[in-house]
């Protein structure tokens, strides 16, 4: 599976683009490095990195609905 960043603004792709699967973190760095540009790799890290901690401290499944339940909480 080829993954590319996606042109929609964050909130959109969010609601239109994500589904119910369940999220892989596998090989999630070299995922950025392949499909994103120099500038944008550090943020999308960062928020990687957050959200996982995040699932860590609540136990929580990682999946669509939980992603964006997170965002909510930010």
């Amino acid at each position: 599976m080829v993954l590319k960043a996606s042109k929609m603004p964050h909130k959109a792709y969010l609601e239109d683009g994500m589904d119910a699967l369940t999220i892989v973190f596998d090989g999630w760095e070299q995922v950025l490095s392949a499909t994103l540009p120099p500038d944008l790799r550090k943020p999308y890290r960062e928020a990687i990195v957050k959200f996982r901690y995040w699932l860590r401290q609540t136990g929580k499944t990682p999946d669509a609905e939980t992603f964006k339940e997170h965002l909510d909480t930010r």
